[in-house]
């Protein structure tokens, strides 16, 4: 259906913050009634306008937050003045769910950076405590970054994080190469990548930044978002664990494999690392 009455109500283009103005954001603001009765509201953008993210309010009052990304929503519209709970809990549940999707899909199939830096610490650990510190070290730097990030306590420019969220991919394929043909005990790493983990919450609360958090839910979106992060990350070990356990126990595994994938994952890197730079 056409809403009549829409109009253009506040249109803002904001620069990148990238240095070569690689790409353009977008804000566009548009009023107009809904019929009585109405209770589905369709709304389709062109796929040329790119990601799109939909925020839909009434005055005084949000209705919805769409947290993903897409060029076509199905509105659910509740009652502004209603108080009850059928219609509060649901609503909830569909912003947590929104939020885990956006933060799972982050990590897989999108943070490409972010998987080859969880999977730089499985191969590295040996044991499973080993890797259990490392992944929980990881986890709660970048979530204090995260929550400071969203809440505008810290703030670094993309053109900053990214390039050394790659270089942190590269040191740590560097030192599990080193520390393999070393044979050094790894309790020292837990310092270097709660640091790195810091950097990579910067990178998630740009993301979530750019998706946007609903105000009248915004803890719940920001831990919800979080889940989902982890989630992508436990997915990653379960999924690569599968996949290296039939090789786990041959004699060439740390020789040969491994040393491999660490190199294959420190030439990736590297080459983000110079094309982030440029």
């Amino acid at each position: 259906m056409q809403l009549k009455g829409l109009q253009l109500q506040h249109l803002k283009r904001i620069l990148s913050q990238q240095a070569n103005l690689a790409e353009y954001k977008t804000q566009l603001r548009a009023t107009g009634d809904i019929p009585k009765g109405v209770t589905d509201v369709a709304v389709r953008f062109s796929p040329l306008l790119g990601d799109i993210v939909l925020n839909v309010i009434r005055p005084q009052q949000e209705i919805i937050s769409a947290a993903t990304l897409s060029n076509n929503y199905l509105l659910k519209l509740a009652n502004a003045n209603s108080s009850e709970k059928g219609i509060i809990i649901p609503a909830k549940i569909s912003i947590a769910a929104d939020y885990i999707y956006q933060g799972f899909v982050h990590i897989l199939p999108r943070g490409l950076d972010h998987i080859l830096f969880v999977l730089a610490l499985l191969l590295f650990a040996k044991r499973r405590s080993t890797l259990i510190w490392q992944i929980s070290a990881f986890t709660l730097a970048h979530t204090v970054t995260l929550a400071l990030g969203i809440y505008g306590m810290i703030a670094l420019p993309s053109n900053m994080v990214e390039p050394l969220i790659a270089l942190s991919i590269v040191y740590i394929g560097l030192e599990n190469i080193y520390r393999a043909k070393q044979n050094t005990k790894n309790h020292t790493r837990i310092p270097v990548i709660f640091a790195f983990g810091l950097l990579h919450g910067l990178g998630f609360a740009s993301v979530l930044g750019n998706v946007g958090l609903p105000q009248s839910q915004y803890a719940l979106s920001l831990v919800s978002f979080n889940i989902g992060v982890e989630l992508g990350q436990l997915t990653v070990i379960a999924l690569a664990f599968i996949c290296l356990s039939p090789f786990r126990h041959k004699s060439w595994y740390q020789t040969k494999l491994v040393l491999a994938l660490n190199i294959t994952i420190t030439i990736i890197a590297t080459y983000w690392l110079i094309e982030r730079l440029n």
